[in-house]
Parts: C-alpha cells; sequence; structure tokens
C-alpha cells in the first residue's frame, strides 16, 4: 500500500551504515514495505517492526542496524527472526509521522490498513510475538512515558518492563 523512494530522506541516509544488505532493502522499499528473515526456522518466530511513523528516524537506523547484525550472526538463530524496517516508505521518504491523514497505530485493527497488514503478517508467519519500535520526541516534557506500551494481559512482564524503562 506503500512505496517511495526513501533515499529522498537526507538525515535517514546520513546517519545510515550503508552495506549491500541494507541498500538492497532501501531500493526495495520503491516497490512496496520490505522485510527479511533471519534463523533456522527450528524454534519461536518474532517479527520486528520499525517505521510506523516514517518521521521517526532513530528507530528505523536501529532498525537497519539490528539488520547487518543479523546478517553476520542470522546462522546461529534457533528460530526466526523477520525484520521490517519501514512499513510505509512514503512517509519515510517524506519524513512524515502520518499516513494519508492517519495515525497507524490507531488502526492496526482495521482490516486492509499497512499495520493490520503488519499483525496479519506477524499471524501467518507463526509469530510468538511482534515487536513495534518507535522513538520519542525531544522537547516533550514526558519524553519515555508516552511510548511506553505495555499491558498487564496477556503478558504481565510486560507491564513490570514498561514501570522500570520509565522511573
Amino acid at each position: 500500500g506503500s512505496k517511495a523512494d526513501i533515499r529522498q530522506n537526507v538525515p535517514l541516509m546520513n546517519a545510515l551504515d550503508h552495506t549491500e544488505l541494507t541498500d538492497k532493502l532501501i531500493d526495495l522499499c520503491n516497490n512496496g514495505t520490505p522485510y527479511i528473515k533471519f534463523g533456522n526456522g527450528n524454534g519461536k518466530t518474532v517479527v520486528v517492526n520499525v517505521g510506523t511513523h516514517g518521521g521517526e528516524l532513530p528507530s528505523q537506523v536501529a532498525g537497519l542496524k539490528l539488520i547487518n547484525l543479523l546478517a553476520d550472526y542470522g546462522g546461529e538463530i534457533n528460530g526466526t527472526i523477520y525484520v521490517i524496517p519501514t512499513i510505509f516508505p512514503e512517509a519515510t521518504a517524506n519524513n512524515t509521522r502520518i499516513y494519508n491523514g492517519i495515525n497507524l497505530n490507531t488502526v492496526a485493527d482495521v482490516n486492509g490498513t499497512l499495520s493490520n497488514n503488519i499483525v496479519k503478517f506477524a499471524i501467518s508467519v507463526g509469530a510468538a510475538g511482534l515487536g513495534d519500535f518507535h522513538n520519542t520526541r525531544h522537547g516533550d516534557d514526558d519524553v519515555g512515558v508516552t511510548c511506553i506500551f505495555c499491558s498487564e494481559s496477556p503478558t504481565p512482564e510486560s507491564e513490570v518492563l514498561g514501570e522500570y524503562i520509565v522511573a
């Protein structure tokens, strides 16, 4: 549902460690939302998503660094890790948070949206977990508080982790 040349985002391009792999993923954004798979498939599966908001560049830089790291050690992973470095390249290219007037965080339950497609993808690959990573904005009085997403149910450990992060 979204494709664009994210090389237009100069601050992002300047912050990246360009490798053959990450440059290939960047090029694939011209066709839509790319992802990459690591691991031997023998254990659990997780999906890591960054770039829900195209203007949140640090999380996308971290996601691409993670991809480079996993490329070096992917064969040692007993399981499967899917990494989606940006779910909507158009917003990344334009360095914007909103997609077609919609905050993708609020529509993950709405059929046909990009964020719902990520949820369905995680279900289709039998993921034990889906991590949707963001970053805070500088200058907010509540940096670190508004970006901690956790729930007591079904994972009480998530709530405990969130309490430690904001402490």
